[in-house]
């Protein structure tokens, strides 16, 4: 016996005004476990060297002040991958490796920046990090909620009162 047609559409109905429900459920619970995870570890370089560590396969994001380039030993080259792209710096190990020396150099100023990296085939990518020097504030470089590079703020100026036209000579 087929359902009558009144009852088709109030089932159809009542799916579809739980569909907009689920969305937002599973919108706002696979969203708020990557916030905890986008916390970035901050670090303020100091002159001492500082470790971070990966997870084979896993990328790993590191942000410096400026732009940079980071030397690999040889003995390193098979077993992480390094690129970097305006001051930001992207590690993924590809192969477990105790703790090495790497050295970063910022390309405008010359500071050079020494990480420890080790890998292993445990764990989560970690948060990213970011380094600024301890001579410069935090908010000088880090990026927007947007990921663009936040602007230095625009100098300000103060009022000039305009002269009436009777003291321009007109």
């Amino acid at each position: 016996m087929p359902i009558p047609l009144q009852r088709r559409f109030s089932r159809l109905s009542r799916g579809i005004g739980l569909l907009p429900r689920v969305l937002l459920f599973v919108a706002f619970t696979s969203g708020s476990t990557s916030a905890t995870e986008a916390v970035p570890e901050r670090i303020v370089w100091q002159k001492e060297p500082f470790r971070i560590d990966l997870t084979v396969g896993k990328e790993r994001r590191v942000d410096f002040p400026g732009a940079v380039k980071a030397g690999l030993p040889p003995k390193l080259d098979s077993m992480v991958r390094v690129q970097s792209i305006a001051g930001t710096v992207y590690l993924l190990a590809h192969n477990a490796f105790d703790a090495t020396r790497v050295m970063v150099r910022e390309t405008d100023s010359g500071r050079m920046y020494l990480l420890d990296i080790a890998a292993s085939g445990e764990g989560g990518s970690g948060p990213p990090v970011e380094v600024y020097a301890a001579d410069e504030p935090p908010n000088a470089f880090r990026p927007s909620e947007t990921g663009a590079a936040s602007e230095p703020p625009l100098p300000s100026y103060g009022y000039v009162p305009a002269q009436p036209l009777a003291a321009q000579g007109r």
